[in-house]
């Protein structure tokens, strides 16, 4: 099964999808992050500008010659009414840093604490805290009167609704990411069972021949590389087998010429067995020295001399 190329198929299919999908899950997620910390960032940017406006309308000219702690007090009174309005927290600071007035929660007070030493320094800035199903910012910045610092203002603002959004969206993509790459691995599997199936079907037609049966029957409907791969192996099958007959007729008639081959040997061996034992016969007895009788050894030389003639010009 591992060596199948089904496998290998779906297996590299898998691994490319699942990385393109991880990679692009995760680059929607920065996306989604950052158009929302930009957006909180906007809201937190107009909200700075909008509770200036508020406290440049509704504070007097005589307000601002006042001490520090009144300062702090105569500013909370005047943004209480905002921060209802727009359900903010606040928290005051005098020039030094000193908390005057604060509902900020003190779950955030890194964050305030970070926000006010750069509002010391004349920056305004907008620090985020992430928690499981909400993010938290908190915007710090100063109040001037010209050159002169009248405190530090951190405003506290929940976005956990456009967070949980955020949130649901990219769940409901990871969720599309997942109905596709089944859908797709489906499809693919399918797709590739068919353009398998023929191939299957050719080993196993190939291991039928090589068990000598070579009646095969393929049903070709394809006209792509695999159709053409099943016509080309029905011709070299047909090849083979045709071989295959020329080599096993060839191969009988092999078998009957060496049969005849050993019939003519057997009888020639036979006619030249018979002369040749008289001749031996003979020859033994002219060699022996106790044969006294000159007419028998003549006739027994004329007896080999007309043996070999018949033997090799025919009787």
């Amino acid at each position: 099964m591992k060596n199948s190329v089904r496998f290998k198929f779906m297996l590299g299919l898998s691994i490319i999808f699942i990385v393109a999908a991880v990679v692009l899950n995760i680059l929607i997620r920065q996306v989604f992050e950052n158009n929302l910390e930009n957006s909180i960032k906007s809201s937190m940017k107009d909200t700075m500008k909008s509770s200036r406006e508020y406290i440049k309308y509704n504070m007097l000219p005589k307000d601002l010659y006042i001490g520090e702690e009144a300062l702090c007090e105569k500013l909370w009174s005047i943004l209480n009414g905002y921060i209802l309005t727009y359900n903010y927290e606040m928290q005051i600071r005098t020039p030094s840093g000193k908390i005057e007035e604060n509902t900020i929660s003190s779950d955030f007070t890194e964050l305030t604490d970070r926000g006010t030493k750069e509002a010391l320094k004349g920056k305004a800035v907008i620090n985020l805290q992430y928690s499981k199903d909400n993010v938290q910012a908190i915007l710090s910045y100063p109040l001037y009167d010209g050159n002169r610092c009248l405190g530090i203002l951190n405003i506290s603002k929940s976005f956990g609704d456009s967070y949980t959004e955020n949130k649901r969206i990219i769940n409901i993509i990871t969720f599309i990411e997942l109905v596709v790459f089944i859908f797709v691995f489906t499809v693919s599997y399918l797709f590739t069972s068919r353009i398998i199936k023929p191939i299957i079907t050719l080993t196993k037609q190939i291991k039928k021949i090589e068990e000598g049966d070579y009646e095969i029957n393929l049903n070709i409907k394809n006209n792509d590389e695999i159709g053409i791969l099943l016509k080309e192996f029905i011709n070299m099958k047909e090849k083979i087998r045709n071989q295959i007959e020329t080599i096993s007729m060839e191969k009988d008639k092999v078998l009957k010429l060496e049969k005849g081959r050993r019939e003519f040997f057997n009888n020639v061996t036979h006619e030249l067995k018979t002369p040749l034992t008289a001749i031996s016969g003979y020859a033994q007895i002219l060699s022996d020295k106790n044969v006294k009788d000159e007419e028998f050894k003549t006739r027994a030389i004329q007896r080999i001399y007309l043996e070999n003639t018949e033997n090799l010009f025919g009787k």
